[in-house]
């Protein structure tokens, strides 16, 4: 066995024997807090619907809008320190269908619900699920459930949109490690910044051509799942429109030391393009990671499901190079738009060029990005963005 397997093993042992030793440890000192399912949003087509969520210890985060500095590290911390319930059983019901099945060592569970016959997806695109727990994780508790949203809709829509999160719509300056810790740490959904009007340009996008459609969006993103209520919280407070949103694990487990390196993007991808075979995708992320060269794989894979490529400029000149070498590439063998773009105001005018959006749609994002400039900072933001020291 290679060194670097044996250190993985052991690594794997000693944080499975912690998790144990807290467990009975708060349990013994009669720390324990309620369970709870948390779902996640999901997806489907009108025949099959895949699940996800994870079973917790509920840490009751409760986040304010006049949050101080204390009150969002305390949050970050409780969310990063989610206290997971392994190895216990539930069930799906959905469509009433009731499907089994076990979260796995740190707590999350994954369930697709067949249906006998395809039902009529409902205009918003979002179905409810229920979720239950079926056995007993606390002497004294009471029953466990909890209500979730899956989106449908068949593959007759004009088009689909596949979104990075960090540094596409969030501003979160991933390219700096201590940028970034400092946003996390610091922020709340209500202090985080999304990039100037793309609310308005992710709306005019799920609107489509005319006006009128109502275009699935996704996020697929390399943030860890520990931030879902975060950023749920953070769309709904910068009215972006509802998506399903796939993250990533940064646990360790049996295979590797961190689960959920940037190939989970392309699986990700790859499951959501497999419930609608018909249906092609806009791709949208930026230059700080691997978008780019991700996006052009799955360009290579599939061609003909690819509408366009948008990668939001956040690097500088070296990797600015890359990315439209790539985006070269790209359009000589494919003939499909892969723009590295500045701002979203230049993504609503392309957009509309291709027909993807309306004319109109570039007014209402410009003006939703001089809105956005004129938010006054607060002193929580001038504090996350540098203007002010903390002491």
């Amino acid at each position: 066995m290679k060194l670097k397997d044996i250190i993985h093993k052991v690594s794997h042992q000693g944080e499975q024997k912690w998790d144990i030793l807290k467990t009975k440890l708060k349990t013994r000192l009669g720390l324990d807090e309620p369970v709870m399912i948390l779902p996640y949003r999901s997806f489907g087509n009108p025949k099959k619907a895949f699940f996800w969520g994870r079973v917790l210890e509920d840490e009751n985060i409760d986040v304010r809008e006049d949050d101080r500095f204390w009150d969002n590290i305390l949050n970050t911390y409780r969310r990063i320190e989610s206290d997971e319930i392994p190895n216990v059983r539930l069930s799906v019901t959905y469509q009433g269908i009731t499907k089994e099945t076990k979260t796995d060592e740190e707590g999350y569970f994954f369930v697709e619900i067949e249906l006998p016959e395809p039902i009529i997806p409902h205009e918003s695109m979002w179905e409810r699920v229920e979720f239950k727990l079926l056995e007993k994780v606390r002497p004294n508790q009471d029953e466990v459930t909890a209500l979730g949203e899956v989106q449908i809709h068949d593959d007759l829509k004009e088009f689909g949109i596949i979104s990075d999160i960090d540094d596409t719509v969030l501003q979160t300056q991933a390219t700096s490690m201590l940028a970034s810790a400092k946003l996390t740490f610091l922020g709340n959904a209500h202090l985080r910044k999304p990039f100037l009007g793309v609310g308005e340009l992710y709306e005019a996008l799920v609107k489509g051509s005319d006006g009128n459609q109502q275009n699935p969006l996704y996020f697929v993103s390399s943030s860890m799942w520990n931030l879902y209520d975060l950023l749920t919280d953070f769309f709904e407070i910068r009215s972006l429109p509802k998506a399903p949103l796939l993250l990533r694990d940064l646990g360790l487990d049996d295979k590797m030391f961190i689960k959920g390196d940037h190939s989970h993007k392309e699986e990700k991808i790859r499951r959501i393009m497999s419930y609608y075979p018909n249906l092609k995708f806009i791709l949208i992320g930026d230059s700080g990671q691997h978008d780019a060269e991700i996006y052009y794989k799955m360009l290579q894979e599939v061609p003909h499901r690819i509408k366009a490529i948008y990668i939001r400029d956040v690097s500088g000149t070296t990797r600015d190079t890359q990315v439209n070498e790539i985006a070269q590439k790209a359009e000589r063998q494919f003939g499909v738009p892969f723009q590295l773009i500045a701002d979203s105001g230049v993504v609503a005018m392309h957009a509309a060029a291709q027909g993807f959006i309306t004319q109109e749609a570039i007014t209402k994002v410009q003006e939703a990005k001089e809105e956005d400039k004129k938010a006054p900072l607060t002193l929580e933001e001038a504090v996350v963005e540098g203007d002010i020291k903390v002491e």
